[in-house]
């Protein structure tokens, strides 16, 4: 071979290295980068993000046969001070780093330790499944990537706050006056006996379970009215009015 088409040679192989290098670089630079979405998104349009990375933050909650991600935490009906997730849920599948985890708040009032926290998960979003424990979701997402964002879980202050305003709006809608006008009297833990809340109602069936929430007291114009709600507010009802 000559000395000229040697060079020749060298040159091509020199071009084509350099093509393949530029042609790899573009296709990085192209690679999409995950969507950040919300829960919101996600339960109102699923099938847009099947099968997508996706970003997501929400509550890790994992406990026995449970490992979600969640809208929020709020107080069960089961165990006073018992947080659980709350609002729309994902599975995790294969669940997160053992050194976030570690990192977790931990409670044990309902059998097994149970950890949570917030987080912010990147990973795969798949729907239209039987996903989880005993196939009892229908979306999970595989997680490539997670961290932890700073937030506090729940206190009985907080949600003693929510009940007594559910109370408020639910005597303001009763009574058809601002909520503005009703006077708080008293607030009282209570455990009540089972899901009436200390207000059965003839011929309804109830759960008989503990059920940790509030005795409400108010007054509108000289007169008093009882309310009774669950730990967070999401239960309210009312006996009667008293004198």
């Amino acid at each position: 071979m000559t000395k000229s088409k040697l060079v020749y040679s060298a040159l091509f192989l020199i071009v084509l290295a350099v093509t393949a290098s530029l042609t790899a670089g573009c296709r990085q630079d192209v690679r999409i980068s995950p969507q950040e979405v919300t829960f919101q998104q996600l339960s109102g349009e699923p099938d847009k993000y099947n099968g997508k990375h996706i970003v997501i933050e929400g509550i890790y909650f994992h406990g026995f046969e449970i490992i979600v991600l969640s809208e929020s935490l709020g107080y069960s009906e089961f165990a006073q001070g018992h947080l659980v997730p709350k609002g729309e849920m994902i599975w995790i599948e294969g669940g997160i780093p053992q050194n976030i985890y570690d990192k977790l708040y931990t409670q044990e009032m309902m059998g097994p330790e149970e950890r949570f926290g917030k987080v912010r998960i990147s990973g795969k979003f798949e729907y239209s499944g039987k996903y989880g424990h005993l196939g009892g979701y229908d979306s999970q997402i595989i997680p490539s990537e997670v961290a932890i964002i700073p937030w506090s879980p729940p206190t009985i202050e907080t949600t003693q706050d929510e009940a007594v305003s559910a109370a408020r709006e639910a005597l303001s809608a009763s009574l058809g006056v601002s909520s503005s006008q009703i006077e708080l009297l008293s607030v009282e833990e209570v455990m009540w006996g089972n899901t009436s809340l200390g207000c059965p109602e003839p011929g309804k069936q109830y759960a008989e379970v503990i059920v940790p929430g509030f005795r409400v007291i108010f007054e509108y114009e000289g007169q008093k009215y009882e309310y009774h709600t669950n730990i967070d507010g999401s239960m309210v009802v009312t006996c009667q009015d008293i004198d």
